[in-house]
């Protein structure tokens, strides 16, 4: 009878574990994949550097940088789409006066914004610890050269 009861209970173990383990954690995911905001998801599945009439950066209130290089905003576009989550950041302490932002102005005056604030991603009001910033921060230095 113990039989019985027991190899229901298995499955279901067994189906919960498969479920959790097909969604992967916020910790384990590109940034691209946490911006489902539907003007940022089409930018990112149909980006063009060839529809950008220019890209930029500006860090802590500070003068942008702005390039028009295809080749430096594909390299723009290519290192945000090389960073990682690495957890959702839960400190309560936020500083408005401390962020930076990459963004893209499209040919027909549209703009795409990817915002950062003490060093994290800010996508939909939250926070998140990135790795890989150091091939952005690369890209920023070759425009402020250029």
């Amino acid at each position: 009878m113990k039989m019985k009861r027991t190899v229901p209970l298995v499955l279901l173990l067994a189906m919960l574990l498969s479920a959790c383990a097909a969604q992967p954690a916020a910790e384990d995911r590109a940034l691209f994949e946490l911006c489902t905001a539907p003007e940022k998801s089409a930018f990112i599945q149909d980006f063009d550097p060839a529809a950008v009439s220019c890209a930029g950066y500006c860090e802590d209130q500070s003068d942008e940088i702005e390039t028009d290089d295809p080749a430096l905003i594909r390299a723009l576009f290519d290192a945000l789409a090389a960073m990682r989550v690495t957890g959702e950041y839960t400190d309560s302490l936020r500083a408005a006066d401390a962020g930076s932002y990459v963004y893209f102005v499209m040919k027909d005056g549209s703009y795409v914004q990817f915002s950062f604030e003490l060093g994290r991603a800010c996508i939909d009001d939250k926070l998140y610890n990135i790795s890989g910033a150091e091939a952005l921060k690369a890209v920023v230095k070759d425009i402020e050269n250029n």
